[in-house]
């Protein structure tokens, strides 16, 4: 449990007791969205790329990797890692996102390359 102020920068970002999932999503968002991507972006979805389908699949990403972060308080980066591959593999049987499938898979690929290392 931290007793540390439990502000959005403190739980989704520095706090020890989370550990370290965030950076791990930074990374796949960097890597995805192929340029840097800040806190504060990600925190307000405020980021952007030339093709619409790949910020529409970002900002899903976003939304569920710090829900599940903050709903489970579960830090562990490779449990959110696993919990996040399922769930991709899961929208892309389901065919959700209609037209975003190769935006999908690309994710999926990145997060299971983050996962292996």
């Amino acid at each position: 449990i931290c007793t540390s102020l439990q502000d959005r920068n403190h739980v989704f970002r520095s706090c020890d007791a989370l550990g370290q999932s965030y950076s791990a999503l930074e990374v796949i968002l960097e890597k995805f969205l192929e340029k840097n991507v800040e806190f504060k972006e990600i925190l307000h979805l405020a980021f952007s790329h030339r093709k619409l389908k790949k910020v529409r699949v970002a900002c899903w990403l976003v939304i569920k990797w710090l829900y599940f972060i903050w709903s489970n308080r579960n830090g562990n980066k490779v449990q959110v890692l696993m919990a996040m591959s399922k769930e991709i593999t899961w929208m892309v049987r389901r065919k959700n996102f209609a037209g975003s499938r190769n935006e999908l898979l690309e994710l999926q690929d990145l997060v299971n390359d983050i996962l292996q290392n």
